[in-house]
């Protein structure tokens, strides 16, 4: 069976953006870059 592995950035209290739909909250590190990349390769297709 195939696994489905969802990411979304979202903040603790449940918001995607700020109140104006900004999204400069989100800040994208090495750290983070390397756990993506290694649930990327955990599945076979990518939406």
């Amino acid at each position: 069976m195939r696994k489905i592995i969802s990411f979304m950035h979202i903040s603790l209290d449940g918001f995607v953006s700020g109140p104006n739909g900004e999204m400069d909250w989100i800040k994208v590190d090495q750290e983070i870059f390397n756990h993506v990349g290694k649930r990327i390769v955990e599945g076979d297709t990518a939406l």
